[in-house]
């Protein structure tokens, strides 16, 4: 048999309700459980939620040692920053984009395509401003 031929040992396992499992057969169970986790772990990925506004509004401080975690962008910031300010994912530039306040309704996709339909229109004035800094 194949088994002999490669020099690999067929060992039985019982398992605690009685039942006898062969190494095969026990690889291929897991193998099994394996496929259903990681289809598990890529529908929990691929999870989107209409409603999701994937925004964050910061009225006085920013703390220090925060992480941000934002779309597929996180940050660190080591020092508290004073600010008024919602921060959103910067999807052209990558990073995080700093806005002026906004209410918590208005979502960020919409915020994130006006503010690209603005380096549209004006790309002279947008190549000469000032990067957009989380300080206020």
């Amino acid at each position: 048999s194949h088994l002999h031929q490669t020099g690999l040992r067929c060992y039985a396992y019982r398992m605690p309700s009685g039942m006898v499992f062969t190494t095969s057969a026990l690889l291929e169970r897991f193998r099994k459980e394996i496929e259903g986790i990681k289809d598990k772990i890529f529908a929990i990925n691929n999870r989107h939620k209409p409603t999701a506004n994937p925004k964050i509004n910061v009225k006085g401080v920013l703390y220090g040692n925060v992480h941000l975690s934002i779309g597929k962008v996180t940050e660190e910031f080591i020092e508290p920053q004073k600010m008024t300010k919602s921060i959103i994912e910067n999807t052209v530039n990558g990073g995080l984009r700093f806005l002026n306040m906004s209410s918590l309704f208005a979502k960020a996709s919409d915020m994130e395509k006006a503010v690209i339909m603005h380096l549209v229109r004006e790309p002279q004035q947008a190549a000469y401003a000032a990067p957009q800094s989380p300080i206020n």
